[in-house]
C-alpha cells in the first residue's frame, strides 16, 4: 500500500496555505474557524471552480484544460462560506421534502395493504399485488 504523502498541518498552516495560492482569507481567525467548522478538504472542494486553469494540446493535439494550484484573483474564504450556508439551506429543504413524500408514501401503501384482505400482516398474503396506480389514487375500502 502507499504511503500517504501529504503531511499533517495546523489549522495556522492551512491558512497560509489557502494565502499563498491566492485565497482572501479575510481575518485569519474567522478563516481558522470556518476550517475548523468544515475542515480543509470540503472547503477547497467549494473553491475548485475558482482555481486558475490554463489550455494546452495534448500528444494528440487536442486542445485540454489544465487546472491549476493557484485561485483566480477576488476568491475568497466569505464567498465559500456563503456557498457552505446556501449548500446546507438547500439540503434541508429537499430533506424535508423527501420526508414528507416518503411519510406519505409509506401511509398509501399501508393503507392499500390493509383494505384488502382486512389483516395487519398484510406483507404475508401472496396473492397482494400492489400497483403504481393503487398507490396513487387512494380507493375507498371494499
Amino acid at each position: 500500500m502507499p504511503e500517504y504523502a501529504k503531511p499533517w498541518l495546523s489549522l495556522d498552516e492551512q491558512v497560509d496555505k489557502l494565502e499563498s495560492r491566492g485565497v482572501d482569507i479575510g481575518s485569519a481567525s474567522s478563516a481558522k474557524l470556518i476550517l475548523q467548522q468544515v475542515g480543509y478538504y470540503r472547503l477547497t472542494g467549494y473553491l475548485y471552480s475558482f482555481r486558475d486553469s490554463e489550455i494546452y494540446a495534448d500528444d494528440s493535439g487536442r486542445e485540454r484544460i489544465r487546472v491549476l494550484g493557484n485561485y483566480r484573483p477576488g476568491t475568497s474564504i466569505a464567498y465559500a462560506a456563503r456557498l457552505i450556508d446556501y449548500d446546507r439551506e438547500l439540503r434541508m429543504l429537499v430533506l424535508d421534502a423527501v420526508e414528507r413524500i416518503e411519510v406519505s408514501l409509506r401511509m398509501q401503501i399501508g393503507y392499500t395493504c390493509a383494505m384488502s384482505p382486512r389483516t395487519t400482516l398484510a406483507y404475508s398474503i401472496e396473492s397482494l399485488s400492489l400497483r403504481p396506480a393503487d398507490l396513487v389514487a387512494v380507493r375507498s375500502p371494499r
